[in-house]
């Protein structure tokens, strides 16, 4: 039996009001290394005019309805996440949030762990400072939040 490393899909939920970030969460989405995975922006905005835009910029990219609310257009998408990676018979499942920087290493220290299920939370504001599995403080990097594992 040879070993295969685990095929993982990046699932990244997107809309219109996160371009201001973009670049620099694309730019650090093809900087991850790891050498078996897939990753998808899923556009869930009003119009089709941001998904468009996307592909221009050569994403990987989905158009999803947006539903009653924003709410709604989250649900949409992690839908829609969930039945690729199913239907492309991925191993896992990893969200990001189209304004949060990921590290090159962040799938090599969830993978390390070596269980089904890794997770995270965190809290947007200046008072919050707590430590979650693969986000850092948003001040340390200029204003945006990164990855480093907490363990």
């Amino acid at each position: 039996m040879t070993y295969r490393d685990p095929k993982v899909l990046i699932a990244i939920p997107i809309y219109e009001d996160k371009e201001y970030i973009f670049k620099e969460n694309f730019e650090a989405i093809k900087r991850i290394n790891y050498p078996n995975f897939d990753y998808v922006y899923i556009d869930n905005s009003k119009s089709p005019n941001y998904f468009h835009k996307l592909l221009r910029r050569g994403a990987k990219a989905v158009r999803v309805p947006r539903g009653a609310n924003s709410r709604q257009a989250l649900c949409n998408s992690q839908n829609f996440a969930r039945k690729k990676c199913i239907a492309g018979n991925y191993d896992y499942l990893m969200f990001i949030e189209s304004d949060l920087i990921p590290d090159p290493e962040c799938i090599n220290r969830l993978i390390k762990h070596a269980v089904p299920v890794v997770g995270s939370f965190y809290f947007i504001g200046h008072e919050y400072k707590l430590p979650c599995i693969f986000f850092r403080d948003f001040k340390e990097n200029k204003g945006f939040m990164g990855t480093r594992l907490i363990t």
